[in-house]
């Protein structure tokens, strides 16, 4: 509570009035975001009567939680750098948890052992060459063991994660190099890839592809795995003329009414142990 008091409303307040963002995101967005990265980063509930975590600790994940909840998705253009402004106002803002003079807040993470923020170079893997098919080589860079990490700690815990970004930036590669490398007993991916021909139709048939009938109009992945949908290209679908792509917004009913209505007997589909990236 106190660290929430200390940060949130402050720079949720300050960010409202002087940044802006790549898509619009509500403030109740941002906080959720706080709590699905704390998730993933903390350890698990101690046993009982272990020793209470550390508090200084405790608050180094917090600040990284805040600085990519709330500044993750600051826009960049030719004209502004609201990154770099962000950057600079928490660094000046916030005394408690100490970055390094060089770079940005995003250019760091927590390290756990010795309780400060260290560089993210230090947690790039060594690439190591194997002979195969050459356009599966993946070599890792500051960029990707970045977003690896989110993923790492995002996906476990059956949150959607959907990569923004221009268009050669890696995003697909990171992906399916993290769903490629999952557990394969207990996790499956499936790829979706669309296109200005995609719509809701089209796409319902290929999400039910990988699943199968359970119980009544439950559906799930064979077996006891847990499906990752990779949906490729997300903002390819055309708009029709009610300003509307109708394929993302069956992935938006999914997620929101864990479902899709069977067409014939209008009845709503449960799908079961599912869910999103892109």
């Amino acid at each position: 509570t106190t660290l929430f008091t200390r940060y949130v409303d402050p720079t949720l307040e300050y960010c409202r009035r002087n940044f802006k963002y790549v898509v619009p995101l509500p403030a109740v967005n941002q906080v959720m975001t706080v709590f699905k990265i704390l998730e993933g980063i903390l350890p698990k509930e101690s046993v009982r009567g272990a020793p209470p975590p550390d508090k200084k600790l405790l608050e180094y994940h917090f600040v990284f939680a805040c600085v990519w909840a709330f500044g993750g998705c600051m826009l960049v253009d030719k004209v502004y750098d609201y990154r770099t402004q962000f950057s600079k106002w928490w660094i000046s803002e916030w005394k408690n948890v100490q970055f390094p003079e060089k770079g940005l807040v995003y250019d760091y993470y927590v390290d756990e052992t010795q309780c400060l923020m260290a560089p993210w170079e230090d947690k790039v893997p060594k690439f190591q060459y194997i002979p195969g098919d050459f356009g599966s080589i993946f070599v890792p860079t500051v960029e990707t063991t970045r977003l690896t990490y989110f993923l790492d700690s995002l996906i476990p815990n059956k949150h959607h994660v959907m990569f923004v970004g221009n268009t050669g930036t890696s995003k697909t590669a990171v992906m399916v190099n993290k769903l490629k490398n999952m557990d394969a007993e207990t996790m499956s991916y499936y790829t979706i890839n669309m296109n200005s021909f995609s719509d809701a139709p089209s796409l319902q048939i290929i999400l039910e592809q990988p699943l199968e009938k359970k119980s009544g109009v439950r559906y799930g992945p064979p077996g006891s795995r847990h499906l990752v949908y990779f949906v490729d290209d997300m903002n390819m679908p055309f708009v029709d003329k009610y300003d509307t792509q109708s394929a993302i917004e069956l992935l938006r009913q999914m997620i929101d009414y864990h479902g899709w209505y069977d067409k014939v007997k209008i009845v709503l589909k449960e799908i079961i142990n599912c869910q999103y990236t892109a």
